[in-house]
């Protein structure tokens, strides 16, 4: 998996296609994962990421700006939101980057569901997602809907429901999974797997953000697999500064052993492989569930419970529509915030029978910090994902 743009996408399952632009990325980049507010570095212009632009955020004319907004806001309820019941209107409006920064709140009645943010070209006529551009004067012809629907109910429930999140170690939202997952494992702990993205070249293990990365992901893995009853200790001392003397001092880990597991490729690399295979096994299931013909990606994290697909993939265009994330909101009686502790221990408790006791705990329902922090939540939050 090649390096990407760690703001690339919104922790969606990312569908390649040579040569066209997916109409639908825009529902699937621009949902309420994203925090109006944090998005302005989060988009990559075609050529040239925004990070690499200077800055020239202010106030933007008040006459031309509103226009272009309103027409923005038009065209989103016009080509998506409407038809799925819920309404987006306008909140603010900035320029930044030589573009208007288009803010805006999404409402099912008179409910908040999520809040999002879009750029649009001074001229009105394109919208930029990412590093896809919605043209605003050409109206979105939807494709046939293909495979199946998402049910709520139709979740496979078997008695030891398994939620597998699939990370890589230094992604700033593979961290953000790793710490909303962990007080879901103080109960839930059985119930949870971390797997790895990566490969292994020449045998040796590969990871999208260098080799630094790629021996974490192999520590973590080492100490899943072979201490497993401090694996999450290990994590939620790492996750607060990347110190991996301190977590590993902190999690009481056998460090010898330790050792030995990630340099005996029978064991450290064997097991890495296997969460590598996962992976393919994965994409080939989803591919034929869906019948996606194109290539499939996992991207930094991604969720999948029970060997089925959440709110992370689609069920609908190869993209989940936001309304059927407002509708697992509005089922679960939350506010809409994926990247929560409470929302996940809730999607992992609804693959139960019979639910545990734990799964009565009530966790945080604040988006989780991203990247290393001390804290559980605060600073830069927001639901992207490292690209794949």
């Amino acid at each position: 998996m090649e390096e990407t743009e760690d703001l690339k996408s919104t922790g969606k399952f990312a569908v390649k296609e040579e040569g066209k632009k997916p109409v639908l990325g825009f529902i699937a980049i621009a949902a309420v994962f994203l925090v109006v507010g944090i998005l302005a570095g989060g988009f990559l212009v075609p050529q040239a990421g925004l990070a690499t632009l200077p800055s020239t955020s202010g106030n933007a004319n008040a006459g031309n700006s509103s226009a272009v907004a309103d027409k923005t806001i038009k065209y989103l309820n016009d080509n998506f939101f409407s038809a799925q019941g819920v309404e987006a209107k306008l909140s603010s409006v900035t320029e930044e980057f030589g573009m208007y920064n288009v803010a805006f709140d999404v409402y099912k009645g008179t409910e908040k569901q999520g809040s999002m943010s879009v750029y649009a070209s001074k001229d009105g006529k394109e919208a930029l997602v990412a590093s896809q551009v919605l043209e605003l004067d050409t109206p979105v012809t939807q494709p046939a809907q293909t495979g199946q629907q998402f049910s709520y109910e139709g979740v496979a429930k078997p008695d030891t429901p398994l939620l597998e999140a699939f990370i890589v170690s230094n992604c700033p939202f593979g961290l953000q999974m790793q710490r909303l997952l962990a007080p879901v494992a103080t109960g839930l702990a059985q119930n949870i797997k971390v797997r790895y993205l990566g490969s292994i070249v020449n045998g040796k293990i590969t990871s999208m953000h260098g080799d630094a990365e790629a021996q974490e992901n192999l520590r973590q893995i080492c100490i899943r697999e072979e201490q497993s009853d401090k694996y999450w200790a290990y994590v939620a001392e790492y996750i607060k500064a990347g110190n991996v003397d301190s977590a590993l001092s902190v999690a009481g880990i056998d460090k010898i052993s330790l050792d030995s597991c990630m340099a005996d490729p029978q064991k450290g690399l064997k097991y890495a492989q296997a969460d590598f295979d996962r992976v393919t096994e994965l994409t080939a299931k989803f591919a034929k569930d869906y019948s996606v013909t194109q290539e499939i990606s996992f991207p930094s994290p991604a969720v999948v419970l029970n060997s089925e697909t959440t709110l992370e993939f689609s069920s609908q265009g190869n993209y989940y529509s936001p309304s059927e994330e407002f509708a697992y909101a509005a089922a679960k009686g939350v506010t809409y915030n994926a990247r929560s502790a409470e929302n996940v221990k809730n999607l992992l408790c609804d693959g139960f029978n019979t639910m545990p006791a734990a799964c009565s705990a009530k966790l945080s329902e604040e988006q989780a910090a991203t990247s290393f922090s001390e804290q559980y939540s605060g600073g830069s939050s927001t639901g992207g994902s490292c690209g794949s």
